[in-house]
């Protein structure tokens, strides 16, 4: 994914150096893991839930 290989430097630092660039990444991400959820679960013919509790 293009949008991630363009953060230059480990991500701790480039949240603080580069947060446009680490935003646009996670628009990226996020938008795979809906074109995930979407194409791919009505090919199946499932039904995918996504959450971010981990069950602590």
């Amino acid at each position: 994914m293009a949008a991630v290989d363009a953060i230059s430097e480990p991500l701790d630092r480039a949240v603080l150096t580069q947060p446009e660039v680490v935003e646009a990444a996670r628009a990226a991400a996020h938008a795979v893991l809906l074109r995930f959820a979407v194409d791919v679960s009505a090919l199946l013919s499932v039904t995918l839930t996504f959450s971010d509790n981990d069950g602590d």
